[in-house]
């Protein structure tokens, strides 16, 4: 019994010894799986930092990107519009040291941006020039030690932070001297070719990520941002250069590219209820009255600006601040209540803008003579031997200038008034019907002009026996067909467009502009619209970019909507430039104005697509009591890019273009907006 008890009591010793040992095998083995476990967690862990911040350094490379392109496309503009006449850059003599490296010291083409292309809210430019010969230029958004915070924006947690160097050098694509045009017959330009790198170090946690955008055909990254000098330093290289590269292009302003722009007025108010989306520009001040709303840049030549604070009678002079100008010019009581007048920059101190002095630089306004520039027309010679006007003189009538041969000539003459002009698109044809009441042949008092917006090829139609044919001379006794090339874009009239105030009649200005038709019409005198007058194709916003484009120019009197003979709600598409400040004959009238304004019973909106540019600022309707149209006042994106309808004036001021730009350098569109190439740096 006692050895079986002992027997037993070592058995039971065993299995506890044997329990014991497997309890702590498992134990080693949950040990190490935990700690397994926890270091594919903490890899893991590791791995999403990682992904995070990459995504935060791709992040920021973008947010300086978009930080470039608005620079080169509103900054840059914004200063080269407002600087003034004795500014470096608004000098035809010094555009030409930027673009070749002239005066003292040598400018470089890339202090264009250095220069220029900052907020106007800063003080000083915030570039750096820096590099072999100082030809790089260097932005810093944030810093090693001003990282960036990058925020989820559904939640607010914090992703990771970053900072970016954007870094801009002259190309290899062209040599700018080559494109550099100042002076003699061609348009003023100024054409910049450049390269850009943008390196972003992403952070979330303790892991760090590298990315680096480039436009396409530019250097790799690493040749931008060498490894030792990869931290915001000033210490910079950068080799090589490409044969592709982004342009920045400097040219003469076009006075179309405004929404509004007032030449010699300084009593214009803007009333609540008035929405500009354009530019705006005052060679006096612009005088606020409540809560309009001006949502692109304003600049005038005062340095104060008017607030009528309740009290016309006593208005407010305020200067113009450096920055915020919402919360400065706010009034209390009235005007700027909302602190929303103003969304973007307002500058006082600006250049003046002088009335246009090259009233149409196209040979149709150079007139007519038997011994003069425009002898050897077609039409011209025909009729040169009825003079009834006396000798050296030419009958009136319209006439196609077809000889020259250069850009700026054949356009379409008209001499002596006309009483009606009607536009119309038919068959891909832009179709103009016109009566000119004083030409002594009455075969060709009422005549048809039919463009081919393509080929430029002027037909002219006259003799008309009906019924008309459209878009050809069926139904017209006589016509003319002129060589491919002669129409550049321009109607002249030496006289008015008039109107006949019976209701019954067809007269003034009226039609659809075809989509394919860019068409200037000047007159020496007045310009009278009596219906709709629009694009067959507007523009729908931005990313549309029609062709058609109408521009309207009373040289020396006005552009006036007859009132009495329009309907309700009517719609005018098109650049008006009325830059007379002649005394009208009812206060109030101006440039661009309606007659009747004040008579007129309630006839609803002016729904303008365009921009207009007046030496007194034209009434559309009054109030107390109500009469004639409201405004509303749509400004075409386009003519920020100067878009100008053919052979528009343009201004003294300078201005830094994009797409869609007519420039052939947009003709592909903006190689600013490529895609850009990316690339990942390791080691930094």
């Amino acid at each position: 019994m006692t050895a079986m008890w002992r027997l037993l009591r070592a058995e039971r010793g065993v299995a506890l010894v044997t329990v014991m040992l497997i309890i702590f095998m498992l134990t080693v083995v949950v040990a190490a799986l935990a700690i397994a476990t926890m270091g594919e967690s903490t890899q893991s862990f590791d791995q999403l930092r990682g992904q995070q911040a990459l995504a935060v350094a791709e992040a920021g490379a973008y947010r300086a990107l978009a930080e470039l392109r608005r620079r080169l496309s509103l900054d840059l503009d914004v200063r080269v519009g407002n600087a003034s006449a004795s500014d470096p850059v608004t000098t035809s003599a010094t555009v030409h040291n930027i673009c070749r490296q002239e005066g003292t010291p040598a400018r470089r083409t890339v202090e264009i941006v250095t220069e220029y292309a900052y907020p106007i809210t800063l003080g000083a430019s915030d570039w750096v020039l820096t590099g072999p010969d100082g030809a790089t230029a260097m932005l810093a958004i944030g810093g090693a030690g001003s990282r960036i915070a990058m925020t989820d924006q559904s939640t607010g947690a914090v992703l990771g932070d970053f900072y970016a160097l954007v870094a801009v050098r002259s190309s290899g694509r062209f040599d700018p001297d080559a494109d550099c045009q100042f002076g003699g017959t061609v348009p003023e330009q100024l054409t910049m070719w450049f390269d850009y790198a943008i390196l972003a170090v992403g952070r979330s946690g303790n892991a760090t990520r590298t990315v680096c955008l480039r436009n396409p055909g530019a250097d790799r990254c690493p040749d931008w941002f060498p490894a030792a000098t990869a931290l915001p330093d000033g210490s910079y290289v950068a080799s090589g250069g490409t044969i592709r590269g982004f342009p920045v292009v400097i040219e003469k302003a076009s006075y179309s590219r405004w929404a509004l722009m007032l030449l010699d007025v300084g009593n214009v108010w803007l009333y609540t209820g008035t929405t500009i989306n354009g530019p705006v520009h005052s060679n006096t001040n612009i005088r606020i009255a409540g809560n309009p709303v001006l949502n692109d840049v304003v600049t005038q030549v005062d340095a104060d600006m008017v607030f009528a604070n309740c009290n016309p009678a006593s208005p407010v002079m305020i200067t113009i601040p450096s920055s915020n100008p919402n919360a400065t010019l706010r009034t209390p009581g009235c005007d700027n209540t909302t602190g929303t007048v103003f969304r973007s920059t307002v500058t006082g101190g600006a250049a003046n803008i002088p009335l246009p002095t090259n009233a149409n630089p196209s040979r149709t306004s150079v007139g007519l003579s038997p011994s003069g520039p425009n002898a050897s027309d077609q039409d011209v010679r025909d009729r040169t031997t009825d003079l009834p006007n006396g000798p050296g003189t030419v009958p009136d009538g319209l006439y196609v200038m077809d000889q020259c041969g250069a850009p700026n000539c054949g356009g379409i003459y008209v001499r002596g008034d006309v009483q009606q002009m009607v536009l119309s698109s038919e068959n891909n044809m832009q179709v103009i019907r016109l009566t000119t009441l004083t030409n002594p042949d009455a075969t060709k008092r009422n005549m048809k002009v039919i463009i081919d917006p393509m080929t430029r090829q002027v037909t002219t139609c006259w003799g008309f026996v009906g019924p008309d044919g459209g878009a050809d001379c069926s139904g017209w006794s006589n016509s003319r067909t002129y060589p491919p090339g002669t129409f550049n874009g321009v109607i002249y009239v030496s006289g008015a467009i008039t109107y006949d105030p019976d209701p019954s009649a067809s007269t003034g200005l009226y039609g659809v502009v075809n989509r394919q038709t860019r068409l200037t019409i000047a007159a020496q005198g007045e310009i009278n619209v009596t219906n709709h007058l629009v694009y067959e194709a507007p523009p729908a916003g931005p990313g549309h970019n029609p062709a058609n484009v109408l521009g309207l120019y009373s040289v020396d009197r006005q552009v006036v909507v007859e009132g009495s003979l329009t309907p309700n709600d009517l719609y005018i598409d098109a650049v008006v430039l009325a830059p007379s400040s002649i005394a009208s004959p009812a206060p109030g009238q101006g440039g661009f104005w309606v007659r009747g304004w004040d008579s007129l019973p309630v006839k609803g909106n002016i729904y303008h697509l365009g921009g207009t540019v007046q030496g007194r600022f034209g009434a559309f309707g009054g109030f107390s009591p109500d009469s004639g149209y409201g405004r509303v006042m749509t400004y075409d994106w386009r003519l920020r890019s100067n878009v100008a309808p053919p052979f528009f004036p343009v201004t003294d001021t300078y201005t830094a273009v994009r797409w869609p730009s007519p420039s052939v350098i947009f003709a592909a569109g903006d190689p600013l907006y490529d895609r850009p190439q990316w690339e990942e740096m390791v080691g930094l």
